[in-house]
């Protein structure tokens, strides 16, 4: 809380001599007096400054420069924000094939041979044929001249995870 410093009224003695100072200052020379009209229009000239601010053009501008012009200013200031630092999305940029050509060899040639081993009609049955061809020699030929395309139709959600997970780890 502030104190505040009171100070006593000034006697009729104090404001005389406080007069008796200025007029010295002033070399002498007695206030002007106020001419008669300033006092007869001074209500006249009140309402009218009291008109001008109140009427619709000062209302605009007064308006304009506490509402329109902040919230102009705010609202591009928003947008060149967003615009600048707002991050943008990856998602759906690059195709599932692009991805998986970007994995090294070892892991997509993995990925291929187990989506070969998954798979029960490869093209060969694997028992009670005339030639004998193991699981592995069959994955084996299909990652050597198989078309790339195969392993991406028999990819399920799973494989497709381990594959995002794959680039992660890669990418970081």
């Amino acid at each position: 809380m502030k104190w505040r410093h009171e100070t006593e009224p000034a006697t009729e003695k104090a404001e005389r001599e406080r007069e008796d100072q200025i007029r010295a200052t002033r070399g002498g020379i007695p206030p002007s007096p106020v001419p008669g009209p300033y006092w007869q229009n001074l209500i006249v000239r009140t309402n009218r400054r009291i008109d001008d601010v109140a009427s619709g053009k000062g209302i605009t501008i007064s308006w304009a420069t506490r509402v329109a012009i902040p919230g102009v200013v705010a609202l591009l200031s928003f947008l060149i924000g967003m615009h600048y630092y707002a991050p943008e999305s990856a998602i759906g940029k690059e195709s599932l094939v692009s991805l998986v050509l970007k994995l090294p060899d070892h892991a997509a040639d993995s990925l291929l041979a187990m989506q070969y081993a998954k798979a029960d009609n490869a093209g060969v049955p694997l028992t009670g044929s005339m030639l004998e061809v193991t699981d592995t020699q069959l994955m084996e030929y299909c990652i050597d001249r198989g078309p790339t395309t195969v392993l991406f139709d028999s990819l399920d959600e799973r494989d497709t995870g381990e594959i995002m997970a794959l680039l992660a780890v890669k990418g970081d």
